[in-house]
């Protein structure tokens, strides 16, 4: 069983290559890239092939393990796609490292992606906004309908859910949900203590 190496959420959110952090909270949690590195080395793995979540915050008292990526970029499809690897892979490190079953942790799991909304806002009228064609207007049309619903959302109190991830909800996670740098720090002061 590797050790965990825990780090409050400001520091794990650094974004090293800007030097940006995605959080300015001081809640510690575990940092599960470290973990991912020094379990690969344990079991003489190549670090390239597997992949993580930036944190995991075990709250025993509430039974809920919260798995956190934060992404600081524009969330491509191609970036979603990476994001979902990670979700997966780092369920099965934690369950292995823990030695519990799987459908124990999917059980208490929730996964947060956090996310900069000015990398992101405005990415359909960048990319689909002048042009025309059928399958461009319908992809315009999904931006502007995800902008209601998370208008929608937040008008009853409830998690409006960016990227496709909600498709791991009740799958892979019990719950999931997507937030801003700013609406993350709310919801750690909130949740994650």
């Amino acid at each position: 069983m590797s050790k965990y190496t825990l780090k409050t959420l400001k520091e794990i959110s650094l974004d090293s290559i800007n030097r940006v952090y995605m959080s300015e909270s001081g809640i510690m949690a575990i940092d599960f890239d470290k973990f991912k590195e020094d379990y690969a080395k344990e079991n003489k793995l190549n670090q390239e092939f597997i992949k993580s979540v930036d944190a995991i915050k075990n709250l025993e008292k509430k039974d809920k393990i919260v798995f956190i990526e934060f992404k600081n970029k524009t969330t491509s499809e191609r970036e979603t796609d990476k994001i979902r690897l990670k979700y997966i892979s780092s369920l099965l490190l934690y369950s292995d490292n823990e030695n519990k079953n799987i459908n124990d942790i999917k059980s208490k799991a929730e996964f947060v992606l956090v996310y900069d909304e000015g990398q992101n806002k405005g990415k359909c009228e960048k990319e689909f906004g002048m042009n025309h064609t059928k399958e461009e207007n319908q992809t315009n049309e999904s931006c502007s309908r995800n902008e209601i619903a998370k208008i929608l959302s937040t008008k009853a109190n409830e998690s409006f859910v960016f990227f496709g991830f909600n498709k791991a909800k009740g799958y892979l996670y019990k719950n999931v949900y997507t937030f801003t740098k700013e609406e993350f720090d709310k919801y750690a002061e909130k949740e994650l203590k």
